[in-house]
């Protein structure tokens, strides 16, 4: 991926003179590098430029009146976000020595002597364009990657919601017809739930027990008990069917007038529930 399709923008590279001749021909010198050049005429124009752009590299005159190079690299060197920007001193060759020694105590990378050789002011001035044209790079690319991550995440859940909204209507779809055929069965059929409370009856339920749907829901399922069986017999038919499986047997239970009826119970377990029983009934033999 290539830094125009980053859209990597140029670099700003500050140059810092009081003297107009010497900014212009700093300039000049790098205008071959084609990236951007920001001029300032003094230290606190500096400062104020620094806090508003990013600069790969700053080109800073070490003796200017008032505040000179060396304060002005001192409050750059203060601020954590242009502690780190390289700062290349430019001094005369009579006070290179002592320019030099005060300039790296400050953390100047490096030094040019003016008068200025254009093709040895673009080599040392690329070198650190080059390097923040790869930082802005490399955060280009790390940018666009959490950028297509959160695509591919929002895509992902985006599909899963649609699978889930597949699945709750197929769901919704199956339940409808479960439900309609169980209520449209001759058959009476009640659910419950692990706890042997009663969470809903059929029409043909209320028919055979005489139980309404409102007076059985929320009742426990041994409304129906006859007493003419063990508990034996209950526990291996619930143990049974909380275990998953099928639960055959006969029972004689009580309707609601207190009349006994035969249950010949194929029961199980439901998907949903913990036990669902299909009722086939015949009159108790007296």
């Amino acid at each position: 991926m290539t830094g125009a399709a980053l859209d990597i923008p140029r670099a700003n590279i500050l140059i810092v003179d009081d003297q107009d001749a010497k900014r212009l021909a700093l300039a000049a010198a790098l205008e071959p590098l084609g990236q951007n050049l920001v001029l300032a005429s003094s230290g606190r124009e500096a400062l104020r430029l620094v806090l508003g752009q990013e600069f790969a590299v700053i080109l800073l005159d070490v003796r200017m009146p008032g505040m000179d190079g060396f304060e002005t690299a001192e409050l750059i060197r203060s601020r954590r976000q242009t502690e780190s920007t390289p700062i290349i001193f430019v001094t005369a060759h009579d006070r290179a020595e002592a320019d030099m020694l005060g300039g790296y105590t400050l953390g100047a990378v490096d030094y040019i002597f003016s008068p200025v050789r254009s093709e040895v002011l673009q080599a040392k001035v690329s070198v650190f364009v080059d390097l923040h044209l790869k930082t802005l790079t490399v955060q280009a690319h790390e940018r666009r990657l959490r950028e297509l991550e959160a695509r591919e995440a929002k895509a992902r859940q985006e599909e899963l919601r649609r699978e889930n909204e597949r699945e709750r209507r197929t769901a919704r779809f199956e339940l409808l017809k479960l439900s309609s055929a169980i209520e449209q069965t001759a058959d009476p059929i009640l659910i419950t739930g692990r706890d042997g409370v009663i969470e809903y009856v059929n029409t043909a339920f209320e028919e055979i027990t005489g139980y309404g749907r409102d007076e059985a829901v929320g009742q426990d399922a041994g409304i129906l008990n006859s007493g003419l069986h063990d508990t034996a017999v209950f526990r291996e038919m619930w143990e049974t069917l909380l275990r998953g499986e099928v639960y055959r047997g006969e029972l004689i239970n009580r309707r609601r007038d207190g009349s006994l009826y035969h249950e010949e119970k194929p029961s199980r377990r439901s998907r949903v529930t913990a036990g669902a029983s299909r009722i086939s009934c015949r009159p108790a033999r007296t």
